[in-house]
Protein backbone atom coordinates (compact mmCIF):
# COMPACT_ATOMS: atom_id res chain seq x y z
CA UNK A 1 0.00 0.00 0.00
CA UNK A 2 1.10 3.78 -1.23
CA UNK A 3 1.61 6.29 1.38
CA UNK A 4 -0.39 9.59 0.57
CA UNK A 5 1.61 12.57 1.32
CA UNK A 6 0.19 16.22 1.70
CA UNK A 7 0.48 17.56 -2.24
CA UNK A 8 2.44 20.44 -1.34
CA UNK A 9 5.44 20.90 -3.01
CA UNK A 10 8.71 19.67 -0.09
CA UNK A 11 5.62 18.60 2.62
CA UNK A 12 6.36 14.92 3.43
CA UNK A 13 3.25 14.90 5.89
CA UNK A 14 1.33 11.51 5.12
CA UNK A 15 -1.58 12.79 8.01
CA UNK A 16 -3.86 14.62 4.81
CA UNK A 17 -7.44 15.66 4.21
CA UNK A 18 -8.69 16.08 0.51
CA UNK A 19 -8.61 19.56 -0.21
CA UNK A 20 -10.90 21.03 -3.05
CA UNK A 21 -9.14 23.16 -5.56
CA UNK A 22 -11.97 25.31 -5.53
CA UNK A 23 -13.81 25.47 -1.79
CA UNK A 24 -17.19 24.36 -1.77
CA UNK A 25 -18.52 27.67 -0.02
CA UNK A 26 -16.77 29.40 -3.36
CA UNK A 27 -18.88 27.24 -5.63
CA UNK A 28 -16.69 24.59 -6.01
CA UNK A 29 -17.16 21.23 -7.06
CA UNK A 30 -15.46 18.13 -7.40
CA UNK A 31 -14.93 18.19 -11.15
CA UNK A 32 -12.83 21.42 -10.28
CA UNK A 33 -10.23 19.08 -8.86
CA UNK A 34 -9.07 18.02 -5.44
CA UNK A 35 -5.96 17.19 -4.08
CA UNK A 36 -4.51 16.14 -0.70
CA UNK A 37 -2.92 18.25 1.53
CA UNK A 38 -2.09 18.64 5.32
CA UNK A 39 -3.91 20.11 7.95
CA UNK A 40 -1.41 22.77 8.06
CA UNK A 41 -1.30 23.97 4.17
CA UNK A 42 -4.92 22.71 3.41
CA UNK A 43 -6.09 25.85 6.59
CA UNK A 44 -3.45 27.99 4.85
CA UNK A 45 -5.63 28.22 1.18
CA UNK A 46 -8.99 27.85 3.05
CA UNK A 47 -7.76 30.95 5.29
CA UNK A 48 -6.83 32.93 2.04
CA UNK A 49 -9.53 32.35 0.09
CA UNK A 50 -11.97 33.54 2.86
CA UNK A 51 -10.48 36.21 4.49
CA UNK A 52 -8.64 37.42 2.08
CA UNK A 53 -10.57 36.88 -1.23
CA UNK A 54 -13.57 35.63 -1.89
CA UNK A 55 -15.88 37.18 0.85
CA UNK A 56 -15.09 40.35 -0.93
CA UNK A 57 -16.01 40.38 -3.86
CA UNK A 58 -19.34 41.12 -5.77
CA UNK A 59 -21.73 38.01 -6.23
CA UNK A 60 -21.56 39.03 -9.85
CA UNK A 61 -17.60 38.40 -10.28
CA UNK A 62 -17.43 35.38 -8.15
CA UNK A 63 -17.63 33.03 -11.19
CA UNK A 64 -14.47 34.66 -12.61
CA UNK A 65 -12.78 34.08 -9.18
CA UNK A 66 -13.73 30.97 -8.92
CA UNK A 67 -11.33 30.07 -11.52
CA UNK A 68 -8.70 32.39 -10.41
CA UNK A 69 -8.95 30.53 -7.04
CA UNK A 70 -8.32 27.08 -8.63
CA UNK A 71 -4.90 28.44 -10.74
CA UNK A 72 -4.25 29.99 -7.37
CA UNK A 73 -4.16 26.91 -5.89
CA UNK A 74 -2.32 24.75 -8.45
CA UNK A 75 0.10 26.87 -8.24
CA UNK A 76 1.09 27.35 -4.78
CA UNK A 77 0.83 23.69 -4.26
CA UNK A 78 3.26 23.46 -6.97
CA UNK A 79 5.66 25.36 -5.03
Amino acid sequence: MTDIKCRKKGCNETVVELHHLVPKYCGGTDTDGRRYLCKKHHDILHNLYSSMVFRFVPDEKRERLRETIKTFALRWIEE
